[in-house]
């Protein structure tokens, strides 16, 4: 058993039902932390069904209440039948090996030029994750980090970007112990994202309706993605795409 990086989500992995998967989950306690982030799991399941239905790849989820808790079960996609593996690295682990771009400033669209210099993934892979920056930055998934984006191993060096995972609303995610209201602000494209931005756009206005509409979900969430969903729906009015 384990936790994510800070810390947010205990955690373990399984095998059940001829498939692995890594399951958090979150107590039934009835503190506002807990109740946040109960909450954020289902977001996380809403926002990966979305990518999917965007045409992307994403790892398969599923949310259920057992027992006092609330569960997250998240398919793997590194292991392959009951005891098959398929070689992944994550985006940390390249820009540690070949780029150097892990600092301030840095993102998953500002890397990507280098990643299609180095011939490390093709330009398909690339509008991928140029897309999933602006589908994250308009969901309020401020958690992009490199650690939170990887490839699978093609062979002879090749890589392809693996299924989307941990992309959720960070944004509402509890300070420790406090529940904090945080501004949601929508960017506009920029240079480097005008090929994505409408549809990733689009796609993330998808998202904030099934928040909205989810009646696992509390009233306060819930008005809280309202309010992120007009403010997209703001910002796509003034942008001409």
């Amino acid at each position: 058993m384990g936790s994510s990086a800070g810390g947010e989500h205990p955690k373990f992995l399984t095998y059940s039902g001829g498939r692995h998967v890594l399951v958090k989950f979150v107590s039934d306690d009835e503190g506002a932390v807990a109740r946040r982030w109960r909450e954020l799991l289902v977001c996380e399941s809403l926002a990966l069904e979305v990518v999917h239905v965007a045409g992307l790849d994403a790892a398969r989820a599923r949310w259920f209440d057992e027992r006092g808790f609330r569960f997250l079960e998240v398919e793997r996609f590194d292991r392959v039948g009951a005891r098959g593996r398929r070689g992944v690295v994550s985006l940390e682990a390249l820009d540690h090996e070949y780029l150097g771009d892990s600092g301030r400033g840095a993102s998953w669209t500002r890397v990507t030029p280098k990643l299609l210099e180095k011939k490390l993934i093709g330009p398909e892979d690339a509008r991928r994750l140029r897309w999933l920056d602006v589908f994250g930055q308009l969901i309020g998934n401020t958690d992009r980090h490199f650690g939170n984006v990887s490839f699978l191993e093609q062979g002879a060096g090749t890589l392809r970007l693996a299924p989307a995972y941990d992309m959720l609303p960070m944004l509402f995610a509890p300070s420790g112990t406090t529940v904090v209201d945080r501004p949601f602000e929508p960017a506009p494209p920029s240079a480097d994202t005008l090929d994505v931005w409408a549809d990733a756009a689009r796609h993330a206005h998808v998202f904030w309706t099934r928040v909205i509409e989810c009646a696992a979900l509390g009233e306060e969430l819930r008005a809280l993605a309202q309010q992120c969903r007009t403010a997209l729906e703001a910002l796509r009015e003034r942008v001409p795409l």
